[in-house]
């Protein structure tokens, strides 16, 4: 029986209209009854189980939405990074692998690189398809200061047999170096089999001095960056293989640039991919 093989377009994506079709088909060795879909909307994508080889060309999200799909395990999906950050790809290429050994999953929800809710994250999934594709990267910074919120996210984690209880402005949990290009993940190992964990306490206080507390807060995590465990009264970075987390109410969280809105007891860890995800890394145009 042949190969059943499927190509999905992001046209939403902030670098898809400069994809040459005709060339990555050839490349990639592609049947020419391969299906085509295009996405041209926000909506995920839900049961691929009776395609062999999926081909997926987007940016973070787009790949977040195949992780999250009904997949055949003994499928081979092969992810073409033409969205605007293109983080997973990016560390990939950074350290010379050619296929994901590990994701995230909190709860029932895979991630191939960030997991996080609070301060700064709605940017990953408010900016609009019409800004990236016009600004790039520069469309994220447009957005930045209205997003200079402290936010209280009424939490509870556990991790190693202890507690944290929140509020907090920023839970993270990071599989990668980087996030909106801050490398400030030093610790990352991309052999390891565990991700890193990012905790930063609301500010008590509210005005100026709120504002400015959380600025130092964020200055020291994203500009300055962790070398080394750091477990402070309002900021915790550690790796992780694992842990719980209960929240009070539904709370909107970024996973690789999408909403979810999460909510109840989860669990996060670190494990291998459902199926095989390959990266294939487009000549520059």
């Amino acid at each position: 029986m042949a190969e059943r093989c499927v190509l999905i377009i992001n046209k939403m994506s902030g670098r898809t209209d400069k994809l040459d079709i005709e060339n990555l088909t050839r490349e990639l060795d592609v049947n020419s009854d391969c299906d085509i879909i295009y996405l041209v909307e926000k909506s995920r994508l839900e049961d691929l189980s009776s395609y062999d080889k999926i081909i997926a060309c987007g940016g973070d999200g787009t790949l977040n939405g195949v992780l999250n799909c009904k997949i055949s395990p003994s499928a081979e999906v092969v992810y073409v990074p033409y969205g605007t950050l293109n983080e997973t790809a990016a560390y990939m290429r950074r350290y010379s692998q050619d296929s994901i050994s590990k994701v995230g999953r909190t709860g029932k929800d895979y991630f191939s690189y960030v997991c996080a809710s609070g301060s700064f994250t709605p940017l990953g999934y408010k900016v609009g398809a019409k800004s990236k594709k016009r600004f790039k990267f520069l469309a994220y910074l447009k957005s930045v200061i209205g997003e200079y919120k402290i936010w209280n996210i009424p939490a509870r984690i556990e991790l190693d047999g202890r507690v944290i209880d929140g509020p907090f402005t920023l839970i993270m949990a990071i599989n990668s170096p980087s996030c909106f290009r801050f490398r400030f993940n030093k610790m990352f190992d991309p052999d390891g089999d565990g991700i890193h964990l990012l905790l930063i306490k609301s500010p008590k206080r509210r005005g100026i001095a709120g504002a400015a507390k959380m600025f130092f807060l964020f200055f020291r995590a994203f500009f300055i960056g962790f070398k080394k465990l750091y477990d402070k009264k309002n900021m915790l970075f550690l790796p992780v293989r694992s842990f719980d987390m209960s929240l009070e109410s539904p709370t909107a969280f970024d996973l690789d640039g999408e909403l979810y809105i999460l909510e109840g007891d989860l669990k996060t860890e670190c494990l291998p991919p459902p199926f095989t995800i390959k990266i294939y890394a487009p000549k520059k145009s």
